[in-house]
C-alpha cells in the first residue's frame, strides 16, 4: 500500500549521515522517499536506483552506489532497510485496526434489518441521534412552578415566573405559597388577581400589591389603593408642617446664653430674642408672608 507520510527521525538521520556530501544525502533521501511511498523494498538493478535517485553524471551515479551499499541490504531480490521495513509494517497495521474499526461501526445493522439484507449508508451510519426539540411552551409549564390555577390563568402565571426569572428572583416552592396567599387576601379585598400579577410584570415587581389607581375598588368601599394612602400621609405631613410653622412667636424662642467674643462683646444667635434683624412678631406681614412660602413649598413636594 501506499501513503502521504512516514515518520521522519530528524535525530538519528543527522547521526547517521552526518559524514555524507551533498550528493550522497541527496541520493539517500530520494531512495527513502521512494522506499516509503512506495511501501516496497527498493529494485536490485542498478538503472533502476538511478532512475529513482534522479543521478545524472558519474558522481551522482557513484553517490547512489556508496548510500545503497552503505544503508540497504540486498535479500529476497530487493534492497532493504531494517528500519524503514518496521515503519512500514507498524504503518499498516495502524490503518487495519483504523479500518477494522470504522467498518464495525458503520456496519452493524440490527439481526432484523440484517436478515432482510439492509445495510446502513455512510451517512446514516456516522449520523448521531439527535434530541427532539421541545416546545417552548410545554417547557415552561414543565418547569414552573405550580400556577394558581383558582385565581389566575396559567398563561399570566407563567409570565409572571419568567420575569422573575429574568430579574433575577427565582421563586423558591415557600416562595411560591407565599404569592398565592397573597393574591387571595387581595382578591378577597377586592382586588382582582390577573389585574394585580399583570402589574406586577409590567413594573418587574418580584412581589404583588394593591392595583393601583383602583377608583372602582376605593368606590366600591374596599381597601385604598397605593396612591390614596400616599396622597393622604402626604397631606397630613404638609399640614403637622405649616401648623407648626404658623404657631411659633418670639416667645416660642428661647436664646442661646451670650458667650464674650473676642473683643469682649457678647455674641447673639441669629434669629434669638434680642437680635434685631431677626424678630418675628405675631401679626407682621414679613413674618407670616415667609411661613405660607414656605407651607407652599411643602405642598408642591
Amino acid at each position: 500500500m501506499t501513503d502521504a507520510w512516514f515518520p521522519f527521525y530528524q535525530g538519528d538521520f543527522l547521526r547517521d549521515t552526518g559524514d555524507l556530501s551533498l550528493n550522497q544525502n541527496g541520493a539517500y533521501v530520494k531512495l527513502l522517499f521512494f522506499y516509503y511511498a512506495s511501501g516496497n523494498p527498493l529494485p536490485s538493478d542498478q538503472s533502476g536506483l538511478y532512475r529513482i535517485a534522479g543521478a545524472q553524471d558519474d558522481g551522482e551515479r557513484a553517490a547512489v552506489d556508496f548510500v545503497v551499499s552503505r544503508f540497504f541490504v540486498l535479500r529476497d531480490g530487493a534492497y532493504h532497510q531494517d528500519r524503514a521495513d518496521r515503519e512500514i509494517a507498524k504503518r499498516n497495521d495502524l490503518h487495519e485496526r483504523h479500518s477494522n474499526a470504522g467498518r464495525k461501526r458503520w456496519q452493524k445493522p440490527s439481526s432484523s434489518l440484517a436478515e432482510a439484507g439492509y445495510e446502513p449508508s455512510m451517512s446514516q451510519a456516522y449520523a448521531k441521534p439527535q434530541p427532539q426539540p421541545q416546545p417552548q411552551e410545554e417547557k415552561r409549564r414543565a418547569t414552573a412552578p405550580a400556577a394558581p390555577v383558582a385565581l389566575v390563568p396559567v398563561a399570566i402565571w407563567l409570565e409572571f415566573v419568567e420575569m422573575r426569572k429574568k430579574i433575577r428572583k427565582p421563586m423558591t416552592p415557600k416562595a411560591v405559597q407565599l404569592i398565592h396567599r397573597e393574591l387571595q387576601r387581595l382578591k378577597d379585598a377586592g382586588h382582582g388577581p390577573v389585574e394585580v400579577l399583570e402589574q406586577s410584570i409590567r413594573n418587574c415587581w418580584q412581589d404583588v400589591f394593591p392595583v393601583r389607581g383602583d377608583r372602582n375598588n376605593e368606590r366600591a368601599g374596599g381597601a385604598r389603593s397605593f396612591d390614596a394612602a400616599r396622597r393622604e400621609s402626604t397631606d397630613a405631613s404638609i399640614k403637622r408642617v405649616a401648623a407648626s410653622y404658623a404657631g411659633r412667636t418670639d416667645a416660642s424662642v428661647t436664646p442661646l446664653p451670650a458667650r464674650p467674643g473676642r473683643d469682649g462683646d457678647a455674641h447673639v444667635r441669629p434669629g434669638a430674642s434680642g437680635s434685631p434683624a431677626a424678630k418675628v412678631k405675631e401679626g407682621d406681614p414679613a413674618s407670616v408672608g415667609d411661613h405660607e412660602a414656605h407651607a407652599d413649598d411643602c405642598q408642591s413636594v
